[in-house]
């Protein structure tokens, strides 16, 4: 038998630890160094997974310059430290193995090129969607096709948030007090309720299917924050569930790529991605339609992919990373078309319906329904949907709407898929 490829962690948390039990007396591949914090950290780790402490170490370039690894696995996360790192370990001749979607969203291009220049590779299929295979999928499977567009909940977090909303029937604040204590969601969880992890990964999707650099400060990004269960129940009244999606469409020019909440059809197999699942749903030339669903984190499932990329790297089956130099152009958000849902609050009084009508067709905006509720006394609340309109005339319809003296408040204003 050949000798085993030896590979070393710089980090050995969740997902570190996750990697170590599924390549336990693997016959292609061998951890021989795991970087982490300090010796106390060492000793607990090695209790906990009945490993040889031997194995740690808490300098981290003992990792990085050893010779006879080849394949550096980097688990720890932070950004600019992180990125030096494995700038070093590219260097030093070093393939490298990521799940740190963040670092490859804001330094990606940096870390590719050079790693295109010093002939390495860089594996990041756990980056995105935790056990989903979906930048093999994209890299290897669809690499034939033209990709349409593709649209994913990327993020367990929100999901879980929006569906025990739904379920349970309870305000934004107090599930996402429910979700902190369970450990589905972050003491501080901006990262996620506010779009940011989403975008980030639809970053590194979009880069994929342009075949250029995503600049993710360009993607629009619109968290959950403002979903009121009166919301989730109108949308499911008609037929949607709201979901946290990360949208790309992919025009011949420019890419569309942004993150919010979307009203989906309750027959798409994206409304009913329950929990902290993830799901995308991917639209090429030639191979239609794919939906992929699983476990979007995790020690285990993050582990499989990252376990995955080592072993393709292992084989000498690596991808090679994007290496243009370009970046892609991103549509302004002004002239995207979307369908939309609309709730207001308002005077009940004579014409004012009238007047909404009249807002709608100085814009060219097609109403498909409007349901007035809950009247008490002289106020009322109202919804309706409206069909697709650019960006910049559904700004302006909103605009004219709150300037009306029979209009108190627009509440919510979701993206129709």
């Amino acid at each position: 038998m050949s000798e085993k490829v030896k590979i070393g962690l710089l980090g050995c948390g969740t997902v570190g630890s996750g990697l170590v039990k599924i390549l336990a007396n693997h016959p292609l591949v061998e951890i021989t160094k795991i970087a982490v914090r300090n010796e106390q950290r060492a000793q607990e780790i090695a209790t906990n997974l009945a490993i040889e402490q031997s194995l740690f170490t808490w300098d981290i370039n003992d990792v990085i310059n050893d010779p006879e690894i080849s394949i550096v696995v980097e688990v720890m996360g932070g950004v600019e430290q992180t990125k030096q790192h494995l700038l070093d370990a590219i260097a030093a001749g070093k393939d490298i193995v990521t799940a740190n979607k963040d670092l490859l969203a804001l330094e990606g291009s940096e870390l590719f090129a050079a790693a295109n220049k010093a002939g390495r590779r860089i594996m990041y299929e756990a980056a995105v969607a935790g056990g989903i295979p979906i930048i093999s999928t994209l890299e290897q499977s669809l690499a034939a096709n033209k990709i349409i567009c593709l649209q994913g909940i990327l993020n367990g977090t929100t999901n879980y948030i929006l569906d025990l909303m739904k379920k349970e029937g309870k305000a934004f604040d107090e599930v996402l007090k429910a979700a902190q204590d369970l450990g589905f969601a972050e003491a501080d969880p901006t990262n996620d309720i506010d779009g940011h992890d989403a975008a980030y990964k639809v970053a590194i999707l979009a880069s994929i299917i342009s075949g250029k650099q995503v600049d993710v400060n360009q993607i629009y990004r619109e968290g959950i924050t403002k979903i009121s269960k009166v919301d989730i129940n109108s949308a499911h009244k008609r037929g949607y569930e709201i979901k946290l999606l990360g949208m790309i469409f992919n025009d011949e020019d420019e890419i569309d790529a942004r993150v919010h909440p979307v009203f989906v059809p309750q027959d798409n197999p994206l409304a009913s991605v329950a929990m902290e699942n993830n799901a995308i749903l991917v639209k090429a030339d030639a191979a239609d339609t794919l939906t992929l669903i699983g476990k979007g984190a995790g020690s285990l499932p993050t582990a499989s992919s990252v376990a995955g990329d080592v072993l393709m790297l292992a084989r000498g089956n690596s991808i090679a990373p994007v290496t243009s130099e370009s970046f892609a152009k991103i549509k302004a958000m002004d002239e995207v078309e979307n369908s939309f849902y609309i709730r207001i609050s308002m005077h009940d009084k004579l014409g004012v319906l009238r007047d909404l009508g009249e807002a709608m067709l100085k814009h060219k905006a097609n109403v498909k329904f409007i349901d007035q509720y809950d009247v008490h006394g002289s106020e009322a609340h109202a919804d309706f949907l409206i069909d697709p309109i650019k960006e910049k005339e559904l700004k302006a319809i909103i605009k004219d709407i709150e300037a009306m003296d029979s209009i108190k408040a627009v509440e919510s204003v979701i993206r129709v898929l």
